[in-house]
């Protein structure tokens, strides 16, 4: 895609606070925290409506949220992990334009979640995740939602001490979310690997 640079773009500082708590036993894991993250001239890439992609700065944000991560073994050579973000992402000063304030900062989703399994046993392994993101907007006048991401993706290897092969197929059903609303993604991605280390 075309993209226009700027050479004005302001560094972001942050100013991050967050507290949770932790429990762990032999088998499984369970971390909860809640934060909140303000940031000041955070960059944020748009496009417009001829589809040239630009960077600017935005002048402030606050981003509030909750995640939840579960990692499980319930049985030797079965693991589970799941994690789950619920955030919001308000713009709370727009110089340029006052009107956005109050409105979803761009490009940020507003509930993210990720399970995955994974079959480990003897000298090969079998994965399946599936990522779901939702409520997420393309531009900061929130006129244009961005697509819902809902990708499975899955990997089969064999391995031995210093080798590994591996097949990979990344958005298994072909429905590929765009990052900007002119350009299309990339779907369906077959990967076919070899690792040896020396």
């Amino acid at each position: 895609g075309n993209r226009l640079g700027n050479p004005d773009l302001l560094p972001e500082k942050a100013l991050h606070y967050e507290t949770g708590i932790k429990f762990q036993t032999a088998r499984a894991e369970f971390h909860s925290s809640i934060y909140v993250r303000y940031l000041q001239d955070a960059i944020i890439a748009e496009s417009d409506s001829r589809g040239v992609i630009r960077f600017d700065n935005l002048s402030r944000s606050r981003h509030t949220g909750f995640e939840q991560d579960i990692r499980w073994n319930p049985i030797t050579p079965l693991y589970l992990t799941a994690s789950l973000t619920l955030q919001s992402n308000t713009i709370t000063r727009h110089d340029r334009i006052p009107f956005y304030e109050g409105n979803q900062a761009a490009g940020y989703s507003q509930l993210y979640s990720f399970i995955s399994a994974r079959w480990q046993q003897d000298s090969w392994d079998f994965s399946v995740s599936h990522t779901r993101e939702l409520c997420g907007y393309y531009n900061n006048s929130n006129l244009l939602e961005k697509d819902p991401v809902n990708r499975w993706d899955a990997g089969i290897g064999v391995y031995g001490y210093d080798w590994r092969l591996s097949l990979n197929v990344s958005d298994i059903t072909d429905d590929a979310a765009r990052d900007y609303p002119f350009y299309p993604e990339p779907g369906r991605m077959i990967f076919v690997r070899a690792h040896y280390q020396w």
